[in-house]
């Protein structure tokens, strides 16, 4: 009778041994449920393990399965997300280019910064020789502009610790090498508009983020975006993607001429989304804010009405 009792109570209260195996591997399972949620652009932008925009809007998240070529799935009942596709859904295909217009704080920057560490996690690297290093370029009118991309990305992923453990070496001012699944290197690197040149054929390309497109002609005429992106294409890697993102800014460009030729017509080629910020972040542009936005100033409204100033879907 004893020996029965002592099974039972040894059932019932296992050992700190037996602790420590069950949390372990609790702890196992949940790490590798996390790392599957960062397989894909949308779960690696929305965790709480990777770049945490958990409050994503649903425009948000179905732009993050349209850069993934992955299905829209319920997203595409989404009006608000119907009208940013200019009326037009794109099909469930990974396009070579994106452009993403949409007023400030929205999450460009975070998204932008999310898809790089993407990129370096996806990118085809068969085509390298031994010792080739490819590059994730992020472009923006000036290095203090690109670095707060590069911000978001050193801090999230330092922060994270399935993304910590992808880091290679110490980050520099301007570059983090990241490894791929391979367990090869890849690059990622800021770089401003006017130098970008030289950087973006120095290496193959894993795919290019070009920042605040719309402003270049305006601010700095010697920067040509159709240059860059013709230097970008004659070392891109089969799968990279162009991504342009950018806060309207004015009636012409290269970003203002895309918008009116590819709007509302998507396909594999290229797929261009358009909205006001109150579509892409409602929880921040509440119409409160958009109130005071009104009476400050012309440029915190270029968070939705410069928007109206770029052309219309046919």
């Amino acid at each position: 009778m004893k020996k029965s009792s002592d099974a039972a109570a040894r059932a019932s209260n296992p050992s700190p041994k037996a602790d420590h195996v069950l949390a372990s591997f609790e702890a196992k399972v949940k790490e590798q449920l996390a790392a599957k949620s960062l397989t894909h652009f949308e779960g690696l932008l929305t965790s709480p393990l990777g770049f945490a925009l958990t409050t994503a809007s649903p425009l948000q998240r179905a732009i993050a399965r349209i850069v993934d070529g992955r299905p829209l799935d319920e997203l595409g009942d989404d009006d608000v997300v119907l009208r940013a596709c200019g009326g037009t859904l794109p099909a469930p295909v990974r396009p070579s280019e994106v452009a993403i217009v949409a007023g400030i704080r929205t999450a460009k920057s975070l998204s932008a910064a999310a898809l790089a560490v993407y990129w370096s996690q996806r990118a085809d690297l068969t085509r390298l020789g031994p010792g080739e290093i490819p590059r994730i370029s992020i472009v923006s009118l000036s290095k203090d502009l690109a670095d707060v991309i590069f911000g978001h990305i050193v801090g999230r992923m330092m922060a994270s610790p399935l993304l910590s453990k992808l880091i290679l070496e110490t980050p520099t001012a301007d570059t983090l090498m990241v490894k791929h699944p391979s367990g090869r290197p890849v690059e990622i690197k800021v770089v401003a508009a006017s130098k970008a040149g030289s950087s973006l054929v120095a290496r193959w390309s894993a795919g290019v983020i070009m920042d605040e497109v719309a402003r270049w002609g305006a601010d700095d005429a010697a920067v040509s975006v159709n240059d860059l992106r013709d230097a970008v294409l004659l070392r891109i890697l089969p799968g990279a993607q162009l991504v342009y993102i950018s806060s309207p800014w004015a009636p012409m460009g290269f970003l203002y001429d895309l918008v009116k030729d590819r709007w509302g017509k998507p396909d594999r080629d290229c797929i261009v989304i358009k909205a006001p910020a109150y579509d892409m972040a409602p929880i921040i542009w509440t119409p409160d804010k958009l109130e005071i936005a009104d009476r400050k100033s012309t440029r915190l409204n270029s968070s939705h009405i410069p928007l109206s100033r770029m052309p219309s879907s046919a």
